[in-house]
């Protein structure tokens, strides 16, 4: 076989010279093609050396926001347990139960930002799954309106609620919508220098079947919180404002995303620049599913008259004086101790109707106790609760798992703890 340098000489000069060059170019794009190629093997080995980088760095994210809200929530939970007793023994002491109310206002909001600091890391990661099912929404506003005004931290800001008579259903996550509600009230009822004479905030809902959407509105006609620049007229976050509404806080940057779970947009705007707000909410409106919106009831501190045996397992002094003094005020018998090993001694010994335990405890953590106790069977019918400042869903996962009954975050509220001890008498 002729190679190409002999097929070459055998046509005239100037085809062979253009079948030289030809193939030199042929040779130089050969050889540019294998430089790219190997170039871009290069690159794909650095991006996924770079992937792997961001996974651990979200790992270590994911670890050290774990720590930070464990270590945030453990100091407020004696805060607020010591709220509650101030509340219970002042009552005829008028300042004494202001400062616990301040107090438990300041908890709330400390407690509040350490959820949607955590949320929102959890959003940017795509790391929140919403449980979707049919919500009634007007429901849920008449009972966000009504804990509203039983604690409110406004009192000079009133709320007023504009709602269809029918019932307004939407397909969502019942506890993220009440969190959209709630963080949104919550920044409009942000003081301001500028408000003299304060007005009350207004919330409608408006149902457009015709559109498949139902249309929230929250109006405030008193001035842009201080500090903030005039918005433009209308800034829709959905459709590139979101630089904005991150100027305006982390729970609007929690908001923003939990709407766009929720296959919603949101809007701000100020009907007149400087003065006032309206803050609209566009969720899918879905038909409702056939059974009619009941009012949940809000459970109140009376107890049930039950006083309950409950030993206390955590590592923190101040939480557990606290948390036995405040239990000891709602008529239980309490025994505190700081270590498993005392702890599992003290149950096999007294039986508890409730054993209330930590989970980041030393040497043996909160997940062996609570197996222990279920292979124990003296303590079958013993109610298993963790009260502890890992809050994320695997925590909750593994703490059901372990044994317990439930999985309760620090701060706990005294309604919430007064709630499941009365529930227990019904089981």
């Amino acid at each position: 076989m002729h190679n190409s340098a002999q097929e070459a000489s055998a046509l005239t000069p100037e085809c062979g010279e253009f079948v030289t060059r030809l193939e030199q170019a042929v040779q130089e794009r050969t050889e540019t093609l294998r430089a790219d190629i190997q170039r871009l093997e290069s690159e794909l080995l650095q991006c996924k050396a770079t992937e792997g980088s961001l996974r651990q760095v979200q790992e270590r994210e994911q670890a050290f926001l774990a720590v930070l809200g464990h270590e945030l929530r453990n100091p407020l939970g004696p805060l607020r347990n010591s709220a509650a007793i101030c509340a219970m023994v002042g009552e005829h002491n008028p300042e004494l139960i202001a400062v616990s109310e301040i107090i438990e206002r300041q908890v709330r909001t400390l407690a509040q930002m350490v959820d949607d600091l955590i949320d929102v890391s959890h959003i940017a990661q795509g790391r929140i799954k919403i449980q979707k099912e049919p919500v009634c929404l007007s429901q849920l506003l008449e009972q966000v309106v009504a804990d509203s005004r039983l604690s409110s931290h406004e009192q000079s800001r009133e709320l007023h609620l504009e709602s269809p008579s029918n019932a307004v259903w939407v397909e969502g996550d019942a506890v993220r919508l009440k969190q959209v509600v709630v963080n949104l009230l919550r920044y409009l009822s942000k003081s301001s220098t500028v408000i003299e004479a304060r007005s009350g905030i207004a919330l409608s809902l408006v149902s457009l079947p015709q559109l498949q959407e139902v249309v929230l509105k929250f109006r405030d006609p008193g001035a842009t919180r201080s500090g903030a620049a005039p918005a433009p007229s209308t800034t829709n976050v959905s459709t590139g404002g979101a630089s904005r509404f991150r100027e305006k806080g982390l729970s609007i940057t929690l908001v923003q995303g939990l709407v766009d779970l929720h296959g919603g947009t949101i809007d701000f705007s100020t009907p007149i620049p400087g003065r006032g707000e309206v803050i609209t909410v566009r969720l899918p409106w879905i038909q409702s599913p056939g059974h009619v919106c009941e009012a949940e009831s809000s459970g109140g501190l009376p107890t049930n008259g039950q006083s309950r045996r409950i030993v206390i397992i955590d590592e923190h002094a101040d939480f557990l004086a606290t948390m036995e003094r405040l239990l000891e005020h709602l008529g239980h018998h309490v025994i505190t101790t700081t270590t498993v090993e005392n702890g599992l001694i003290l149950v096999k010994q007294t039986r508890p109707d409730v054993i209330v335990s930590a989970i980041g405890l030393q040497e043996t953590n909160g997940y062996e106790l609570a197996r222990q106790v279920r292979a124990e069977p003296t303590l079958e019918s013993t109610f298993l609760v963790a009260v502890t400042g890992f809050g994320q869903e695997d925590d909750h996962r593994r703490a059901l798992a372990a044994g317990f009954d439930r999985h309760l975050i620090k701060p706990v509220a005294v309604e919430q703890l007064v709630q499941l001890l009365n529930a227990l008498g019904d089981q």
